[in-house]
């Protein structure tokens, strides 16, 4: 089985979206034709916010290339602990049927605490966002990635 590094550093061994065409006598250059392609199927997104002390405000994370599932990946941290508030991560987007706030991640600024996980959303359009409410105090670290999953 042949496997394929995409510029991007993607890796695919679905060759048969690399085939020759008419007038490509190759497959190198059939593959160097195809890396748009290749890279828009394993694209995605990650957002490094750090030393955050209030709420995000609605952020777009990854603007979706097509309808489709998408796995959202978070990682929250608190870095520096204050009023024992909680902190929660949302993750919006919009599916077939409406808008949906997804409450990721709820971590107390009590303590040093820390949450990951990863789930599933259906965008039918629009763009996968997220943001934080915190009404409290303490400093906190949001790590989140996205990417296709169908």
């Amino acid at each position: 089985m042949a496997v394929i590094n995409t510029p991007l550093g993607s890796l695919t061994t679905y060759l048969s979206l690399c085939k020759p065409l008419a007038g490509e006598r190759s497959w190198d250059l059939a593959i160097g034709n195809n890396f748009t392609v290749l890279d828009a199927l394993f694209a995605g997104a990650t957002v490094s916010a750090t030393g955050q002390t209030a709420a995000i405000g609605t952020t777009t994370l990854f603007v979706p290339p097509s309808v489709g599932l998408y796995q959202v990946r978070y990682y929250v941290v608190v870095t520096g602990t204050g009023s024992s508030t909680n902190l929660v991560l949302n993750i919006l987007a919009t599916d077939d049927a409406a808008a949906r706030t997804h409450a990721a991640a709820t971590v107390s600024c009590a303590a040093t605490n820390f949450t990951q996980g990863s789930f599933v959303v259906r965008v039918a359009s629009g763009n996968i966002q997220y943001n934080t409410t915190m009404t409290g105090t303490g400093t906190y670290s949001v790590y989140l990635s996205a990417i296709k999953a169908s």
